[in-house]
């Protein structure tokens, strides 16, 4: 009888060439563990195996890509030695333009300012008498910043203010930055169908044999990817209708062809553009079965909690057959 699993990732195009030159990485080392289960597998029974009815089962695994990427910081430090009036209903509004005098703004994703012995600077804030004030904030380059190659920009702003009557605006001086193209990865998923493991209507307890969960991650885009890591989480039941007593256990990581470690984090490191990196995760089961249905799916984080930053293009899931 086989288990019917989902294989959900918190990550989820393909060109299966591109797996064909990774296979043989993926299947090296574990020709004997196969082996060894197929014969088990292939050994006549002494009697006849009791009729039962397939279970199904679903389970979740949850991973985290971790990615390093550009960004700059812009601060503003203001100071105010009068001992008599002071700066109030301070703002300060960033402004970005290309070498070419062109607004571009939009560009790039602007943090909320953080703000240091001043209250606001959003056209409230205040700079008490012989006090120092300091705001900064945070620039992330979209990819259309920087499409191809390096591109320059200045970054500037205007700070306005009121002193008693005196309403004032001050350019403040630009900065020129320099903005490298992103990365662009896309997670090939792959996952061996068959999963070898203790028949439950034999009497004998059959072997849990490793089955993989393998990644092809590439980089397909004009920049780096820098310090890449994966953190896995255990194999979650999220569906067991009929109580079937079974477990999955991630049990080592292997990275290219590096030993397996028992560690759920794979460091990747850099990825230059148009690099691949290959992972494989062993899992086992306490029983025997099959997945027939699987589904990966991805949800980007980012320290601005804004849309369009993620640096994943696709993510998707595809079934090793071992023959």
């Amino acid at each position: 009888c086989s288990s019917d699993a989902e294989y959900q990732a918190a990550f989820g195009d393909t060109d299966m060439s591109e797996f064909e030159a990774a296979l043989a990485t993926l299947w090296a080392g574990f020709e004997s563990d196969f082996t060894a289960a197929e014969s088990l597998l292939d050994t006549p029974e002494e009697s006849s195996p009791q009729e039962g009815q397939c279970a199904r089962v679903s389970i979740e695994l949850t991973q985290d890509v971790l990615v390093s990427r550009a960004a700059f910081e812009a601060t503003l430090g203001v100071t105010n030695n009068s001992a008599g009036e002071f700066p109030e209903e301070l703002g300060v509004e960033i402004v970005i333009k290309d070498l070419g005098g062109h607004p571009a703004n939009h560009l790039f994703a602007l943090s909320a300012p953080m703000l240091d012995g001043v209250d606001a600077v959003d056209g409230t804030g205040i700079i008490p008498p012989d006090s120092t004030g300091a705001a900064t904030w945070t620039l992330i380059p979209l990819d259309a910043a920087a499409p191809d190659g390096p591109t320059q920009y200045k970054v500037s702003g205007i700070m306005n203010y009121r002193i008693g009557e005196n309403v004032l605006a001050v350019p403040l001086f630009p900065v020129t930055i320099t903005v490298l193209p992103n990365p662009r990865l896309n997670l090939k998923y792959f996952i061996e169908t068959r999963v070898y493991s203790d028949d439950p209507f034999t009497p004998e307890l059959e072997p849990a044999i490793p089955f993989t969960l393998g990644l092809l991650l590439r980089n397909t885009g004009a920049g780096a990817a820098g310090d890449v890591n994966i953190l896995s989480g255990q194999p979650r039941i999220v569906e067991n209708e009929s109580g079937l007593l079974i477990d999955f256990q991630l049990v080592g990581t292997r990275i290219g062809n590096q030993p397996v470690t028992p560690s759920l984090s794979a460091a990747l490191g850099r990825v230059e553009p148009g690099d691949s990196r290959v992972v494989q995760w062993q899992m086992t089961s306490t029983l025997q079965g099959e997945f027939t249905d699987y589904s990966a799916t991805y949800r980007n984080r980012n320290a601005l909690g804004q849309e369009g930053l993620s640096l994943i293009d696709s993510v998707t899931i595809h079934p090793l057959n071992h023959a």
